[in-house]
């Protein structure tokens, strides 16, 4: 009994070690330098609002915070923001935190958003990027999907998106 402890013990630890392994490289502080959306024949899709400034943070216990801005925003006219600004604010930036995982073998990391700026439905709170790195360079992908958005010129149009980071630390 005390051998299949110890055994089930080391198995523990390896896993525990191994996903831990796979967090290390993103350990740290990342720069957004840009989001790209295309279709699979390589035509940039426009970003409705194009967020050009932002930081994710992670760290050795797995946990993420994440901020995307778009930085030319207008400052507010008075002390306190109209309507009108303060929805534009929101729209502006983008904020969350929570936990967060990799699976090396399939090269991707899930967020799993525990809260947000927006408030998430419980079904979109785990966020899952493909991912590179490459020294510096870290590179999210998503899996593709199709525009929903009546009016926009690629409604209807398969697109994957990519988010492009550079170490910060």
């Amino acid at each position: 009994m005390k051998a299949v402890l110890a055994i089930l013990l080391v198995v523990l630890g390896c896993a525990a070690a191994a996903a831990q392994d796979a967090k290390s490289p993103f350990v740290g502080v990342w720069n957004l330098t840009g989001i790209e959306r295309h279709t699979p024949a390589g035509e940039v899709v426009p970003l409705n609002r194009p967020y050009s400034s932002g930081q994710i943070i992670y760290t050795a216990t797995g946990r993420f915070a994440l901020q995307f801005i778009r930085p030319d925003r207008p400052p507010f006219a008075g002390d306190e923001p109209t309507p009108q600004e303060a929805l534009g604010a929101v729209k502006d930036y983008a904020a969350r935190y929570g936990t967060f995982t990799v699976d090396g073998a399939n090269r991707t990391i899930t967020l799993h958003v525990e809260n947000s700026l927006t408030p998430f439905a419980p079904e979109n709170a785990e966020l899952t990027y493909f991912y590179e790195i490459a020294g510096n360079q870290l590179k999210w992908f998503t899996a593709p999907r199709i525009i929903d958005e009546p009016g926009h010129r690629f409604n209807g149009t398969e697109i994957f998106q990519t988010y492009n980071f550079v170490r910060a630390d």
